[in-house]
């Protein structure tokens, strides 16, 4: 069964004519579309995901060498130079300059560490692969706030066009009432009752009409648009459909939730940040390589200038056999790190079942009181024209009128707020079960 919001508006603005300013008129497409190019939080997560994907190299995990280059150059100058030659003659030579410069490049490669590059690289896959899915949990938490927001509206402004209704009744019968007590057939009481009746429905019109407006600014937040940008909303697309079963919902949590997935994947990258201390047991077998030249310059030498071209290479193992069981303990904190990762699983799995079995009980029980409201307020909205009738003629007093327009505004607040309550039901099973709510 389906139920719609739209009767509600249909129901009461029948009575009064309503101009509506022309302006923009968001959609449920509209504000998911919007929401999915502008808002802030899953642009942040979007760039996270590409970190991540950024992060997933082979140079990163380590299997690739590192090669620097060097360049030097140095040069002296002596403004006077003295010297004794082998026959103990002295001579002198001035402003005597010399320089030095050559060029070199240096290859590491570190081509087994124990297999831990091994490890590191399907640990950052492990880690993109977590950064997609918690992007996507962004996202759909996200999108769930922009439509828990976009009902709010919806249902702020239903609630705003009933008060505008009875408002437009009060008046009516102030109206009556004022014309009555000028014509001696009202008591001045009667007359003032109807002035405070009045007055009271023109002050919860007032705050409704700021509610609403405060709940159009949380959506343009949440939407990263200028919070004072008007708009409204299409208030026909509100349905609750009453097709859950409880168990194939239990399933879905169990095997789509997002955060579950992320929190699977966080304890495979436990496993694997234990197995990264483990693999520093083995030896590290390194090549290095050290290839330049060089070039000096200098008058008063031996050499006048020398010139060189050298190649250095070698290769080196190493193994730490004992650091003071400071490995150990690593691991030792990495297989609890580990078992503390699996708790917070399963603390996560029990609260998120219990989470979807509170809503959805609220959602069966909210679809009953649909049920039994649709009644009282078409019972209601029929005894409120009767007693506007009654009133009109002399049948009834205002008090009885009164009273009866009480009675169909309370009836159709009480429907509004099981069909807003259900759909936010409705909105958070969709979310923890893994249901893409773009897609629903």
């Amino acid at each position: 069964m389906k139920y719609k919001i739209t009767f509600i508006a249909a129901l009461f603005v029948s009575l009064i004519g309503v101009q509506i300013q022309a302006q923009e008129i968001l959609t449920f497409e509209d504000v998911v579309e919007i929401g999915l190019q502008n808002n802030f939080d899953i642009k942040i997560s979007e760039n996270n995901r590409e970190i991540a994907n950024n992060n997933y190299s082979v140079g990163n995990a380590g299997f690739l060498p590192t090669l620097d280059i060097q360049a030097v150059y140095a040069g002296d100058n002596n403004l006077r130079f003295q010297g004794t030659s082998a026959s103990d003659s002295v001579f002198v030579v001035r402003d005597v300059r010399s320089n030095n410069y050559g060029a070199s490049a240096t290859l590491n490669w570190v081509f087994f560490d124990g297999a831990r590059m091994f490890v590191t690289y399907d640990k950052l896959n492990d880690i993109r692969e977590q950064a997609q899915w918690d992007a996507k949990g962004i996202v759909e938490n996200t999108l769930s706030n922009i439509l828990i927001a976009y009902y709010t509206i919806i249902n702020e402004k239903s609630r705003f066009d009933i008060l505008e209704n009875t408002l437009a009744l009060s008046r009516e019968r102030l109206q009556i009432a004022e014309e009555k007590y000028k014509l001696g057939n009202f008591s001045k009481s009667e007359y003032l009752s109807a002035q405070v009746d009045f007055n009271a429905d023109q002050s919860a019109y007032i705050s409704q009409k700021g509610a609403l407006s405060d709940a159009k600014v949380q959506l343009n937040v949440l939407l990263a648009r200028d919070a004072e940008q008007v708009f409204t909303v299409a208030d026909s697309i509100i349905t609750i459909d009453g097709f859950f079963e409880i168990e194939k919902l239990r399933n879905k949590l169990r095997e789509e939730n997002y955060n579950l997935i992320s929190s699977r994947i966080g304890l495979k990258i436990a496993e694997k940040e234990k197995n990264e201390i483990r693999t520093e047991l083995l030896p590290q077998l390194a090549f290095s390589a050290t290839s330049g030249l060089g070039r000096s310059n200098n008058p008063i030498g031996f050499l006048r200038a020398t010139e060189s071209t050298y190649l250095n290479y070698g290769f080196t193992a190493s193994w730490r056999i004992f650091d003071g069981f400071n490995r150990n303990r690593r691991v030792e904190n990495a297989i609890i790190t580990r078992d503390n990762q699996q708790v917070s699983l399963d603390q996560l799995k029990n609260e998120l079942l219990g989470q979807l079995e509170t809503q959805y009980v609220l959602y069966q029980n909210r679809l009953e009181l649909i049920r039994l409201e649709v009644k009282n307020v078409e019972v209601a909205k029929d005894n409120a024209e009767i007693a506007l009738e009654s009133f009109k003629v002399g049948r009834s007093n205002s008090l009885a009128f009164r009273e009866a327009q009480l009675n169909a505004v309370q009836a159709a607040g009480r429907l509004l707020n099981a069909l807003f309550e259900a759909k936010l039901a409705e909105i958070e099973i969709l979310r923890i079960t893994g249901t893409t709510i773009t897609e629903y």
